[in-house]
């Protein structure tokens, strides 16, 4: 082929993680005239790129020369190669050609050169975690795929991002992540188009995620293989990211596992920002419920490994996942999964772009009054709650002492504290009064939420309560 080969660069449909609202783009490659031009007489022959905005054709870097060396003098074939500074934004077209004339000036061409099609300078996440990561809600939801949110697909190459994100057509056996079932919806093309509207720049999806995964697979000092196929496709697209979207933890409640996740979960953050070398943040998800679950006690150590690690460890960040449905006994439905993404997305804006505060609810203190009251105060909820039930236990509240569970009356929102919520004891409580919310492998449906977020608390298991 004459004229400029691209033969090191961005492929068609690739995202590329901005810095501060730029990316560097390095390109490369062979030229060569055509053999007319010879017989004519070749004065010179340089390659040159720009850059386009495929919205209306602008020119955002016009015709740039590249360097280049002439590795056959007489015949005009050489390497070439070049470095430009993209701004944040896109999509973008990258053109190339031979900017060419002859030894008597009579003719002046452009040969043909390589062109790259729908590139964006935004923002990269990685989907990583189980089965709600990955996706597996089987109904419909309206979630349509959207320039400007494209994916990097299992097989290695760029796309425009769709349903189901995590499917391994030509993957081949490298891919670790790949589903032995058929996959599904997930959050993460809702939560593509909402971040990118927030942002203001493309957004790019790295699928990791396989369902069923417990966090052995992704602990570097375990079994290790999904937390080594991450970092792959991590290098693979540049080494930057923007952050990882986490939801993993349902495949760790059943027999021993609980008691290790906490030093696993914390081990796996560690890990990825030692070997990327910088503290990247993660985006979480409480898990939601399994209904066919016995291990309430697993659930609720997971949920509460969640929420602490959020609540003590900079640069991890929290969605709760209780009032959203499912499309079996375990995996949200697409419905819920559009929800996800756009609450996800919110969090992410107000992390990232400092656009308006999208955080849930938090325990900060349970207490005990005289009257046999217990007053927890919250985070994040300084407008107050929506009740949907009066009776604490239809709310998610369980409490517990030294005797066993305490029944419990009305649970109401506090005239004096907004984000507070009083709950009302039955019996006289014992020694080592705790208090847990949503801790159950099935908790209610209908949690409290925050008046102006609608998000509801995070869950919490057996939080310590003081005695006024």
């Amino acid at each position: 082929m004459i004229g400029v080969l691209l033969e090191q660069g961005p492929s068609d449909w690739e995202i590329l993680q901005q810095e501060d609202g730029k990316a560097s783009l390095d390109l490369c490659g062979s030229f060569s005239v055509p053999e007319a031009a010879l017989n004519v007489g070749v004065d010179h022959a340089v390659p040159v790129v720009r850059v386009l905005r495929e919205q209306d054709n602008s020119q955002v870097i016009p015709w740039t020369p590249a360097q280049y060396e002439l590795t056959d003098k007489e015949n005009f074939r050489g390497r070439w190669q070049i470095t430009l500074m993209l701004p944040a934004g896109g999509l973008y077209r990258i053109e190339t050609g031979l900017d060419s004339s002859s030894i008597d000036g009579v003719y002046v061409w452009m040969f043909r050169g390589d062109v790259r099609f729908h590139i964006g300078v935004g923002n990269l996440f990685v989907i990583a975690g189980q089965s709600n990561a990955s996706g597996f809600g089987q109904d419909w939801a309206n979630d349509e795929p959207q320039l400007g949110v494209h994916v990097y697909r299992n097989c290695s190459s760029w796309n425009l991002a769709a349903h189901p994100l995590n499917e391994s057509t030509d993957a081949g056996d490298e891919n670790a992540n790949s589903e032995l079932r058929v996959s599904g919806t997930s959050p993460f093309i809702s939560f593509g188009r909402n971040f990118q509207k927030l942002s203001g720049c493309p957004v790019g999806l790295i699928p990791a995620a396989k369902g069923g995964s417990p966090i052995d697979l992704w602990d570097r000092e375990g079994t290790g293989t999904l937390y080594r196929n991450m970092l792959r496709k991590i290098s693979e697209c540049g080494g930057r990211i923007a952050g990882i979207l986490w939801y993993q933890g349902c495949a760790d409640t059943i027999d021993d596992a609980p008691a290790v996740y906490e030093e696993k979960y914390r081990r796996f953050i560690s890990n990825v920002r030692s070997d990327l070398g910088w503290q990247v943040p993660f985006f979480t998800f409480q898990t939601n419920r399994e209904l066919s679950s016995v291990f309430d006690e697993g659930w609720g150590i997971v949920r509460e490994v969640h929420r602490k690690t959020a609540s003590d460890t900079p640069g991890i960040y929290i969605m709760p996942t209780l009032n959203c449905s499912l499309s079996d006994d375990v995996h949200n439905n697409s419905g819920s999964n559009v929800l996800l993404g756009e609450r996800m997305a919110k969090l992410c804006g107000h992390v990232l772009c400092g656009t308006a505060d999208f955080q849930a609810p938090d325990i900060q203190s349970a207490v005990l009054s005289a009257d046999d009251e217990v007053t927890v105060t919250f985070s994040n909820a300084e407008h107050g709650f929506v009740m949907y039930r009066k009776n604490a236990s239809d709310c998610g509240f369980t409490l517990s002492d030294s005797h066993g569970s305490l029944p419990l009356g009305y649970a109401c929102t506090s005239q004096d504290e907004p984000g507070a919520i009083i709950i009302k004891l039955l019996r006289k409580p014992g020694e080592n009064l705790e208090i847990s919310f949503c801790s159950q492998a099935v908790p209610t449906f209908t949690p409290p939420v925050s008046a102006v977020t609608y998000l509801p608390p995070l869950a919490f298991y057996r939080y310590p309560v003081s005695v006024s």
